[in-house]
Protein backbone atom coordinates (compact mmCIF):
# COMPACT_ATOMS: atom_id res chain seq x y z
CA UNK A 1 0.00 0.00 0.00
CA UNK A 2 3.03 2.17 0.83
CA UNK A 3 3.79 2.02 -2.65
CA UNK A 4 0.89 2.70 -4.14
CA UNK A 5 0.42 6.14 -1.82
CA UNK A 6 3.73 7.09 -3.32
CA UNK A 7 3.33 6.40 -7.10
CA UNK A 8 3.89 9.50 -8.53
CA UNK A 9 0.22 9.58 -10.64
CA UNK A 10 -1.28 9.26 -7.80
CA UNK A 11 0.81 11.64 -5.39
CA UNK A 12 -0.19 14.49 -8.04
CA UNK A 13 -3.48 13.73 -7.92
CA UNK A 14 -3.89 14.27 -4.14
CA UNK A 15 -1.39 18.07 -4.36
CA UNK A 16 -4.24 18.73 -6.71
CA UNK A 17 -6.89 18.00 -4.62
CA UNK A 18 -5.52 19.90 -1.83
CA UNK A 19 -4.62 22.88 -4.21
CA UNK A 20 -8.36 22.84 -4.57
CA UNK A 21 -9.58 22.76 -1.39
CA UNK A 22 -6.96 25.15 0.01
CA UNK A 23 -7.83 27.73 -3.37
CA UNK A 24 -12.08 26.78 -2.24
CA UNK A 25 -11.38 26.97 1.44
CA UNK A 26 -8.32 28.72 3.07
CA UNK A 27 -8.08 31.59 0.41
CA UNK A 28 -11.40 32.90 0.96
CA UNK A 29 -11.25 32.81 4.42
CA UNK A 30 -7.44 34.49 4.74
CA UNK A 31 -9.05 36.99 1.98
CA UNK A 32 -11.73 38.12 4.15
CA UNK A 33 -9.87 37.96 7.82
CA UNK A 34 -6.91 40.59 5.88
CA UNK A 35 -10.20 42.50 4.07
CA UNK A 36 -11.90 42.87 7.36
CA UNK A 37 -8.38 43.69 9.12
CA UNK A 38 -7.91 46.37 6.51
CA UNK A 39 -11.07 47.89 6.51
CA UNK A 40 -11.12 48.56 10.44
CA UNK A 41 -7.51 49.91 9.66
CA UNK A 42 -8.90 52.29 6.91
CA UNK A 43 -12.15 53.28 9.08
CA UNK A 44 -10.04 54.54 11.83
CA UNK A 45 -8.01 56.41 10.16
CA UNK A 46 -10.78 57.88 8.09
CA UNK A 47 -12.29 58.72 12.07
CA UNK A 48 -8.94 60.09 13.19
CA UNK A 49 -8.65 62.10 9.95
CA UNK A 50 -12.63 63.53 10.37
CA UNK A 51 -11.64 64.12 14.29
CA UNK A 52 -8.65 66.22 13.33
CA UNK A 53 -10.22 68.41 10.39
CA UNK A 54 -13.31 68.80 12.57
CA UNK A 55 -10.68 70.27 15.84
CA UNK A 56 -8.96 72.53 12.51
CA UNK A 57 -12.18 73.79 11.40
CA UNK A 58 -13.43 74.80 14.73
CA UNK A 59 -9.92 76.68 15.92
CA UNK A 60 -9.91 78.42 12.59
CA UNK A 61 -13.27 79.22 12.68
CA UNK A 62 -12.94 80.77 16.19
CA UNK A 63 -9.90 82.68 15.34
CA UNK A 64 -11.79 84.38 12.37
CA UNK A 65 -14.75 85.63 14.11
CA UNK A 66 -11.82 86.52 17.01
CA UNK A 67 -9.84 88.62 14.86
CA UNK A 68 -13.08 89.89 12.52
CA UNK A 69 -14.16 91.15 16.27
CA UNK A 70 -10.67 92.30 17.28
CA UNK A 71 -10.77 94.37 13.53
CA UNK A 72 -14.36 95.46 14.10
CA UNK A 73 -13.47 96.73 17.90
CA UNK A 74 -10.15 98.85 16.62
CA UNK A 75 -7.85 96.01 18.27
CA UNK A 76 -5.00 94.97 16.07
CA UNK A 77 -2.40 95.64 18.82
CA UNK A 78 -0.22 92.49 20.11
CA UNK A 79 2.70 94.37 21.78
CA UNK A 80 1.45 92.68 25.11
CA UNK A 81 2.10 89.51 23.53
CA UNK A 82 6.27 90.31 22.42
CA UNK A 83 6.18 88.47 19.42
CA UNK A 84 8.61 90.51 17.47
CA UNK A 85 5.99 93.06 16.10
CA UNK A 86 3.04 95.63 17.40
CA UNK A 87 0.20 95.52 15.36
CA UNK A 88 -1.20 93.00 13.11
CA UNK A 89 -2.97 94.03 10.14
CA UNK A 90 -5.90 92.81 7.52
CA UNK A 91 -6.53 94.44 4.19
CA UNK A 92 -9.75 94.77 3.30
CA UNK A 93 -11.50 91.12 1.97
CA UNK A 94 -12.35 91.96 -1.38
CA UNK A 95 -14.34 88.28 -1.87
CA UNK A 96 -15.32 87.30 1.80
CA UNK A 97 -11.56 85.45 2.32
CA UNK A 98 -9.43 86.93 5.14
CA UNK A 99 -5.89 88.05 3.01
CA UNK A 100 -2.76 87.45 4.65
CA UNK A 101 -1.86 89.64 7.94
CA UNK A 102 0.57 92.54 7.75
CA UNK A 103 2.87 92.81 10.47
CA UNK A 104 3.75 96.18 11.75
CA UNK A 105 6.28 96.71 14.37
CA UNK A 106 5.57 100.65 15.38
CA UNK A 107 8.63 103.22 16.06
CA UNK A 108 7.86 106.82 17.40
CA UNK A 109 10.89 109.29 17.65
CA UNK A 110 11.22 113.01 18.07
CA UNK A 111 11.90 115.11 14.80
CA UNK A 112 15.50 115.31 14.77
CA UNK A 113 16.15 112.42 15.98
CA UNK A 114 19.22 110.84 14.53
CA UNK A 115 18.99 106.78 15.12
CA UNK A 116 15.53 104.32 16.30
CA UNK A 117 16.64 101.41 18.28
CA UNK A 118 15.52 97.59 17.39
CA UNK A 119 15.47 94.53 19.28
CA UNK A 120 17.00 91.28 18.39
CA UNK A 121 13.64 89.94 18.50
CA UNK A 122 11.84 92.10 16.25
CA UNK A 123 14.97 91.87 13.30
CA UNK A 124 14.73 87.87 13.33
CA UNK A 125 10.77 88.17 13.01
CA UNK A 126 11.16 91.11 10.09
CA UNK A 127 13.46 88.08 8.47
CA UNK A 128 11.02 85.18 9.52
CA UNK A 129 7.95 87.19 7.86
CA UNK A 130 10.02 88.49 5.05
CA UNK A 131 7.50 90.95 2.89
CA UNK A 132 4.83 90.79 5.15
CA UNK A 133 6.53 92.83 8.08
CA UNK A 134 7.03 96.21 8.22
CA UNK A 135 8.72 98.88 10.04
CA UNK A 136 6.26 101.96 10.84
CA UNK A 137 8.30 105.24 12.14
CA UNK A 138 5.97 107.70 12.80
CA UNK A 139 7.79 111.39 13.45
CA UNK A 140 6.47 113.20 16.43
CA UNK A 141 7.28 117.18 16.72
CA UNK A 142 7.87 119.36 19.83
CA UNK A 143 4.21 120.57 19.41
CA UNK A 144 3.00 117.14 19.54
CA UNK A 145 2.55 117.23 15.30
CA UNK A 146 2.94 113.61 13.81
CA UNK A 147 4.51 113.07 10.82
CA UNK A 148 3.99 109.42 9.37
CA UNK A 149 3.29 106.46 9.61
CA UNK A 150 6.33 106.15 7.00
CA UNK A 151 6.44 101.96 6.49
CA UNK A 152 9.76 99.77 5.68
CA UNK A 153 9.29 96.66 4.24
CA UNK A 154 11.51 94.20 5.45
CA UNK A 155 13.88 96.65 6.76
CA UNK A 156 16.58 94.93 8.93
CA UNK A 157 19.34 92.97 6.28
CA UNK A 158 21.98 92.07 8.54
CA UNK A 159 22.59 89.90 11.84
CA UNK A 160 22.78 90.85 15.06
CA UNK A 161 26.43 89.62 16.61
CA UNK A 162 26.46 87.06 19.10
CA UNK A 163 25.13 88.62 22.68
CA UNK A 164 23.12 91.76 20.83
CA UNK A 165 20.19 92.69 22.30
CA UNK A 166 19.00 95.49 20.05
CA UNK A 167 20.54 97.36 17.33
CA UNK A 168 20.55 100.99 16.55
CA UNK A 169 19.86 101.87 12.82
CA UNK A 170 20.22 105.33 11.04
CA UNK A 171 17.14 107.07 10.95
CA UNK A 172 17.70 108.65 7.47
CA UNK A 173 18.69 105.73 6.14
CA UNK A 174 15.52 103.64 6.82
CA UNK A 175 13.03 106.84 5.71
CA UNK A 176 15.03 107.05 2.66
CA UNK A 177 13.55 102.96 2.30
CA UNK A 178 9.72 103.94 3.43
CA UNK A 179 6.85 103.32 0.76
CA UNK A 180 3.36 104.55 1.39
CA UNK A 181 0.72 101.93 2.26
Amino acid sequence: MAETLAAPWLRAGLEHRALALAAQTLVPEHFSEVATRRIAHVDKTLAAVHERLTKEIAYWSDRFIKLTDDKAAGKVDVSAQKCGWDITSYAPAPDGRLPEARHIEVKGRVKGATTVTVTKNEIFESWNQGVKYHLAIVLVGEDDTIDGPHYVPHPFKEEPGWGVSSVNYDLKALLARAERI
